[in-house]
């Protein structure tokens, strides 16, 4: 073999590892880059995942806020609802005991049992009434009790309140849900009218 025949036979040994090095290395760097995007991909969806639970988990902390301050609302509503209705219900006191007069001051009365009462609490417009179905008893005029009466026995060891301000107390549970009904039933009505005038 001469010398340009070794030359070219290592010139091609040279060119063909040279070929088989640079496969290897396009090889390594396309394994290199579909590697990185398969990362990329990954972080992406993992980013995506994050994010996805991030805002569903801040929408959830949002909703359940918005909604314990809308109970809180609307419990604070229907406590002040209730205080206002049951403050008209007692300035309406009076005007229920004159309506009903000494009937309803004789039907109270006789629901009590027969005691020795030695006390009667009164408002002014029963105190007659009073000082005759109790001759024997004192006579005490309390203008809160807005129609009705109280009775105790000797040394206050039997009392009864059969005041229509106390009545008023213990069926305001049962009373109140009715009225409340009633009122936003009105008030339903009363926007439907505002919103029928309005067209």
């Amino acid at each position: 073999m001469g010398q340009a025949e070794l030359k070219a036979a290592l010139q091609r040994e040279a060119e063909t590892r040279a070929q088989e090095l640079w496969q290897r290395a396009e090889a390594r760097v396309e394994a290199r880059r579909k590697a990185v995007e398969q990362d990329t991909a990954n972080i992406e969806a993992e980013a995506e995942r994050n994010l996805a639970k991030s805002v569903a988990d801040t929408r959830s902390r949002i909703l359940t806020e918005a909604g314990q301050k809308a109970s809180a609302c609307r419990l604070q509503a229907t406590e002040e609802l209730s205080l206002r209705l049951q403050e008209q219900a007692h300035r309406m006191l009076p005007d229920i005991a004159r309506q009903g007069g000494s009937k309803l001051w004789t039907a109270l009365h006789r629901e009590l049992p027969q005691l020795p009462w030695t006390t009667v609490w009164v408002c002014a417009a029963d105190e007659a009434l009073a000082a005759a179905a109790f001759p024997d008893a004192q006579v005490i005029v309390e203008d809160a009790l807005a129609g009705g009466l109280a009775v105790a026995t000797k040394a206050g060891q039997i009392k009864i309140d059969n005041s229509l301000a106390c009545r008023l107390k213990r069926a305001w549970p049962d009373l109140l849900p009715r009225l409340a009904k009633e009122l936003y039933r009105r008030l339903g009505d009363d926007a439907t009218a505002r919103a029928d005038s309005a067209k």
